[in-house]
């Protein structure tokens, strides 16, 4: 847009009026805007209400005003009193000459509050130029020029005078508060120290903020201008100090000044920069107009300092209000270089990050995973350190009571859930392999079902990192084995079934392997074993030779041994096998006869198993019985059930008629063998009762023939078949009485 003027005062002819009086006087011939609502609104001027006289129109204040228009237009006008109209001593009072200047923003290279006092504008007009009945001139396309009055340094000797620093810093944030609090800035006091303070205020912000503030040094009534800094006079105006507390009033006459928030380190470098330091403030506007879009002046200045202090320093004193503050700005102005900048520097200074308190930590990792600027691999993976660095930090601090995680995992694991980042995977990326498995244990620990569990477990061991599952395998496996064995429900069976399988076939040494496998066949049945569970503890045989097996899981191998060898007639493979299992040590009944097993019913399965898998030889039965640790009980259970076995078999009458023909008298000789090995009195009673019940007394006179002739010469046999021989013979005392009664009636 070209620089355009127009004069509008009272003359006795305008450029486009034939009529005189209060109009557009003149203007550049290029001038378009000049009927506009916004330039015409320029022209508005009040004297102050007196009592006019020639005298007093000197003393009427001028109004130089700026404001900026639609569509990055700038307006300066200068509005003098002149007191009588175009016809000069017989005119009327309230003539005033309005000269405004309307340019582009890009004409307007000064501060505007520069252009007071420039011969740039006219205040006043010849008695003849307004007096004419010729059409005026076309004025020609302004030249801008700065005045003499203000400058930066007039400004800041201005400032250094008494108090009018402090005052400055208030009106200062007074002008900032203006959409915040709705209210215009007012200043009461001497023209020249009016242009002063605004222009202190201007200079304050960089020349493109401050084209974005409009200002006038004079204002008859400040409640319906269009300025946003008004200077007003103390008399015959529509001011008055009893109405201060509308806007920010600052009455040098009545001594009034606002209260108004200063405190602060941006106010003190606002200071700083108006009276020793105008570099830094430069650099600070620089900042502004290079890397930010932030062009209407209000309080977010103050986050615009601290995003630029931040820049230019660091994170040491950021507090968290202030951050929220700070990305606030740099989402809504800051240019793409500068975003990038600002959370490389935050990602650089993690241990910012991880000194705050939990819930600030959290906004700022918010911020650096939602950021546009830190989309970038390189980004991503420092965000994700951060993470990572700040879960350790947070397990670090955290006194666990009661199993509990610290409140900022889960914050942390919501957060990474929603960027679609696994914490576990972070922590594991960045080796905090202790922090891992604290969250495992614990989550472990709470656990509400063992399939939850189970799914936990089944989780770490499939984390694909070698040096963790190295470091903490014996660890994770404890900590699963902790919780199975707390567990009282019906299906934690099942599971630790599993978990022996798994670290079998893992072939993990686990330190609770003796345990887990007392465990998991602490119920398995003695009699006819499952074959799931027969080849698990196949499998538990293979992983550990030197673990222990309990008195149950021997008695239900051997069992089930000597039921395969059964089916195949295999014995000794079968004996063989059952010492391998047993460490060559006899099995016992004790622990199994205390917790309610059925010994009788085992002992019945696996004689008549151990009968039909030998070749009925002594041997088979004496290497079968000495495979056992026998109390009196088993002892006696055995030998009945293998001589009731043997003679249900074998001692028939067709083998009694060989026998008393001349046939070895066998199935006898191998029970004898039997006892005369393993046996004492007892079990020698048990086995006379047996044939006692069985056989005649011929048949028991016949046998006794044959075999002591077969054992003539073996003392230890015959004696102990001499013993079975006499039970079978005995007669009871209620069997004599009727023996004897019966051959006296004879």
């Amino acid at each position: 847009m070209s620089k355009n003027q127009v004069i509008f005062t009272s003359s006795k002819r305008g450029i486009d009026s034939l009529n005189d009086g209060l109009h557009i006087h003149s203007y550049n011939e290029a001038f378009r805007g000049k009927e506009t609502e916004d330039v015409r609104s320029m022209f508005s001027y009040q004297v102050p209400g007196v009592s006019m006289t020639d005298e007093l129109v000197s003393d009427m204040p001028q109004a130089f005003k700026y404001r900026r228009l639609p569509e990055g237009i700038c307006a300066l006008a200068l509005n003098t009193y002149l007191g009588r109209d175009y016809m000069g001593k017989s005119g009327r009072f309230g003539n005033y000459l309005s000269h405004v200047i309307v340019c582009g923003e890009d004409d307007l290279t000064n501060y505007p509050c520069e252009l007071y006092g420039s011969e740039t504008f006219r205040d006043n007009m010849d008695f003849d130029e307004v007096n004419s009945s010729e059409q005026p001139a076309y004025l020609s396309e302004p030249e801008i020029k700065t005045g003499y009055t203000v400058n930066f340094e007039a400004v800041s000797e201005f400032l250094s005078a008494d108090d009018n620093m402090e005052t400055y810093i208030k009106m200062f944030a007074s002008m900032l508060a203006f959409k915040s609090a709705s209210k215009r800035t007012i200043i009461c006091d001497r023209p020249e120290n009016i242009i002063m303070w605004i222009a202190a205020l201007q200079y304050a912000l960089p020349r493109e903020l401050a084209l974005n503030v409009n200002f006038t040094t004079y204002e008859y009534n400040p409640e319906r201008s269009s300025s946003q800094i008004c200077g007003v006079i103390s008399e015959n105006t529509a001011y008055s100090a009893a109405n201060a507390d509308m806007h920010f009033t600052f009455d040098f006459y009545s001594d009034i000044v606002p209260d108004i928030e200063t405190e602060g380190e941006f106010f003190e470098f606002m200071d700083t920069c108006m009276s020793i330091s105008p570099e830094s403030l430069y650099a600070f506007h620089e900042f502004i107009t290079n890397n930010t879009t932030y062009r209407n002046p209000d309080e977010q200045l103050r986050d615009i300092y601290a995003l630029y202090s931040i820049l230019e320093g660091n994170f040491e004193d950021v507090t968290q209000s202030m951050f929220m503050s700070v990305i606030e700005v740099l989402e809504k102005y800051s240019k793409e270089e500068t975003a990038f900048e600002f959370t490389g520097k935050l990602i650089e200074d993690s241990n910012y990050i991880l000194s705050v308190s939990d819930e600030f930590a959290m906004e700022i990792l918010r911020f650096l995973l939602r950021h546009p600027s830190t989309a970038s691999p390189e980004t991503r993976k420092g965000i994700e350190k951060l993470l990572a660095d700040k879960l350790n930090s947070a397990f670090s601090a955290f006194d666990a009571v009661a199993g509990d995680l610290p409140p900022m995992y889960f914050d942390i694991a919501k957060l990474c859930e929603e960027s679609k980042i696994s914490p576990d995977s972070l922590l594991l990326e960045y080796e905090s392999y202790e922090s891992v498995y604290k969250i495992f244990s614990i989550m472990m620990d709470k656990a509400d079902s063992i399939d939850s569990a189970n799914k936990l477990f089944l989780k770490q061991m499939q984390i694909k990192s070698t040096a963790y599952i190295r470091k903490y395998e014996s660890n994770i496996l404890n900590c699963y084995y902790t919780y199975l064995s707390k567990n009282k429900q019906p299906e934690v069976i099942a599971e630790r079934k599993k978990l022996l399988r798994y670290v079998i076939e893992q072939n993990i040494k686990a330190g609770f392997i003796n345990e887990l496998i007392a465990d998991v066949f602490s119920t398995i049945p003695i009699i006819d074993l499952p074959g799931e569970d027969w080849e698990l503890m196949q499998k538990v045989y293979t992983y550990n030779q030197e673990a222990a097996m309990s008195e149950r899981m021997l008695l239900a191998a051997a069992g089930l041994l000597f039921a395969k060898a059964k089916a195949n007639s295999n014995l000794n493979t079968a004996i063989e096998n059952i010492r391998k299992f047993s460490r060559n040590n006899p099995i016992g009944f004790g622990s199994v006869q205390n917790s309610g097993v059925d010994v009788k019913a085992y002992i019945c399965w696996i004689t008549l198993n151990i009968y039909y898998a030998s070749a009925r030889s002594t041997q088979d039965i004496i290497d079968s019985y000495n495979l056992f640790r026998h109390q009196p009980l088993s002892n006696e259970l055995f030998t009945e059930n293998t001589t009731q076995i043997i003679f249900a078999e074998i001692l028939t009458e067709e083998v009694l008629k060989n026998i008393k023909a001349g046939a070895d008298p066998m199935c006898i000789l191998t029970i004898v063998g039997f006892l005369a090995a393993t046996g004492n009195s007892q079990t020698e009673k048990i086995v006379g009762d047996i044939l006692k019940k069985r056989l005649k007394a011929n048949d028991l006179k016949m046998l006794n023939e044959r075999v002591q002739q077969e054992l003539k010469n073996d003392v230890r046999h015959t004696t102990c078949w001499n013993n079975i021989f006499q039970t079978a013979t005995q007669v009871s005392g209620i069997m004599k009485f009727f023996s004897k009664k019966q051959e006296k009636e004879q």
